[in-house]
């Protein structure tokens, strides 16, 4: 019974430790438009907040799919919303087409 409880008080203490988030998506919308002349529009905003350093690694790129040859890419708004509250606007080269 006594290796039971310690094991128990083990698993306990370790588990915050195993389970932690690395980031926590505050907001996730998307939203399709479909016009009169057979072309979409399709917007995705989305709040991210980054609680440790690896999380960059994974949540810190955003894809999009697309065909070049019949389809465009226009990026209205981009930026990063810092701790202090100031937005840090997107780079010049941070939007990288052959990606």
């Amino acid at each position: 019974m006594k290796r039971f409880i310690i094991s128990f008080l083990f698993v306990c203490a370790i588990l915050p430790f195993v389970c932690a988030q690395d980031a926590e998506y505050l907001l996730l919308r998307h939203n399709y438009v479909v016009n009169n002349d057979g072309t979409s529009d399709y917007t995705l905003r989305k709040e991210l907040q980054l609680l440790r350093n690896r999380s960059f690694a994974n949540y810190g790129q955003t894809y999009i799919v697309y065909n070049p040859a019949f389809e465009s890419v226009k990026i209205n708004e981009a930026y990063t919303l810092l701790k202090n509250g100031t937005r840090m606007p997107l780079p010049d080269n941070a939007v990288i087409e052959q990606l």
